[in-house]
């Protein structure tokens, strides 16, 4: 197909140019964000089965007013600190926490336990039916 004559006054937009700059901003958007690493290192252990023993499986729950809980039995900051001290290493912390609990909370809670030497630590969460 010839390419036709523009007539007096008439312009022509040529849209490739453009097309080239928004496709490379494209193409390198997506590859800076997929490098982008997460903000919470996670060290996962590697273990032939799921199953944790119960008798080393300590509970805390975090209640959507800010409440802990070591088990069944409430304590304050200072007190899970203590404890979680007190226990070897060999134990694995399961954090049950309330979907309305604030996601600095968890976070806080976590920060707790890192500076306290724990690497075994999981999130409860019930299954989807």
């Amino acid at each position: 197909m010839g390419k036709r004559k523009l007539k007096e006054g008439e312009t022509f937009l040529d849209l490739t140019p453009l097309i080239d700059i928004i496709l490379q901003l494209l193409i390198f958007f997506v590859l800076t964000t997929a490098f982008i690493p997460f903000a919470i290192k996670v060290d996962l252990p590697k273990s032939r089965s799921s199953l944790v023993r119960e008798e080393n499986l300590v509970v805390i729950t975090l209640t959507s007013e800010g409440r802990l809980f070591w088990g069944k039995e409430a304590v304050s900051s200072e007190e899970l600190l203590r404890r979680i001290e007190e226990k070897s290493d060999s134990f694995v912390y399961l954090i049950r926490g309330d979907k309305g609990v604030k996601y600095g909370n968890v976070i806080e809670l976590l920060n707790m336990l890192r500076k306290k030497g724990v690497e075994k630590v999981g999130l409860a969460v019930e299954p989807e039916d």
